[in-house]
């Protein structure tokens, strides 16, 4: 019994922490917008989420130079990306009211 309180426990402790974020559909990245003042980067898909309309992140984000990098790439070459951004609203971008999402993952490569 205590074996089974632990667990259910442990389920509801993760689920409590989930972060919702949505996969955007394969796409070419569309515009890139700098904010240098804020240090923020905003760019929209040419296919956007039904949630997701574009995605930003920080210079202070981790891995923002190796991000920042991808992004360049794939817009200049017209490379198909697929893009997870978090869906949640302390994550939008304080910029738009639409909504922008906050960047969690942008992928690119043969097979997507």
């Amino acid at each position: 019994m205590r074996k089974v309180l632990i667990l259910l426990l442990g389920m509801l402790t993760f689920s409590a922490h989930a972060v919702e974020s949505e996969m955007s559909p394969t796409s070419i990245i569309k515009i890139v917008h700098s904010y240098p003042a804020d240090g923020e980067v905003v760019f929209t898909l040419e296919n956007p989420t039904s949630i997701c309309k574009g995605y930003w992140l920080k210079s202070d984000s981790p891995g923002q130079a190796t991000t920042m990098s991808m992004i360049l790439a794939a817009y200049h070459a017209k490379t198909n990306v697929k893009v997870w951004g978090y869906t949640e609203d302390g994550n939008q971008w304080p910029g738009s009211t639409s909504k922008y999402c906050k960047l969690h993952t942008i992928a690119y490569g043969y097979g997507l």
